[in-house]
């Protein structure tokens, strides 16, 4: 992926091994952008500013382990993944009857000096969707200060800045939809303009079952 970060409203073109130019624009400070690298080993990305200002560019090339071959990781971050029910009650995702609307509550905690820019990726269970929660309250709220968030299909992609020692706490609404045994991948979160401070959380299996119906013998 290819991530520009920018004062003014974002345009520019990216080229891929001199393919055919992606125009890209948008008003948000930060703009990620997927690269289809398919089966090539190595490559050229060019990137055109058309904007009226600088931009700052950063290419990230990054893939998943598989399932379950995730560890936990804090090397200047550290990160506590809990789920709650849309009343702030505790909650095990390890089964979850269809139609269940939760909340994912993730902690970031800075053990080092102050971090700029940390990119904050909570990937989630493709049987589950995002911000389709019927929040009852302000459970889904109470959250720190972030600088921007962007949601997709299966993630959501949160950018903030963390003072030395200082920890932040975000929620997302979440929707257990479709029935089936799915895999839930690790969270993570990074500074974006150094890689050598980060932190995880490994990935677990997840169910989602029809309500009444139990999962034993998996």
């Amino acid at each position: 992926a290819l991530t520009v970060k920018s004062g003014t409203p974002a345009r520019h073109t990216i080229t891929w091994n001199k393919g055919a130019a992606v125009k890209v624009e948008g008003n948000a400070p930060i703009v990620q952008t997927r690269l289809t690298v398919g089966e090539a080993q190595k490559g050229t990305v060019s990137v055109d500013n058309k904007g009226d200002g600088p931009i700052h560019v950063r290419v990230i090339g990054s893939g998943l382990p598989e399932p379950g071959a995730e560890e936990n990781d804090a090397s200047g971050l550290t990160l506590e993944v809990e789920y709650t029910t849309t009343r702030d009650k505790p909650l095990d995702v390890t089964s979850l009857d269809q139609g269940t609307d939760f909340i994912a509550v993730i902690t970031v905690e800075n053990t080092g000096g102050r971090v700029d820019e940390v990119a904050l990726t909570q990937l989630v269970a493709s049987g589950w969707e995002i911000g389709n929660a019927s929040v009852d309250g302000t459970a889904a709220l109470k959250q720190s200060a972030y600088d921007f968030r962007d949601i997709r299909d299966d993630r959501v992609m949160t950018y903030f800045d963390l003072n030395a020692g200082q920890t932040k706490t975000f929620r997302i609404p979440l929707h257990a939809s479709y029935v089936g045994h799915y895999y839930l991948p690790l969270i993570r979160a990074e500074a974006m303009y150094d890689a050598s401070v980060s932190g995880q959380v490994k990935g677990q299996w997840v169910d989602v079952v029809v309500p009444g119906m139990s999962v034993a013998g998996r």
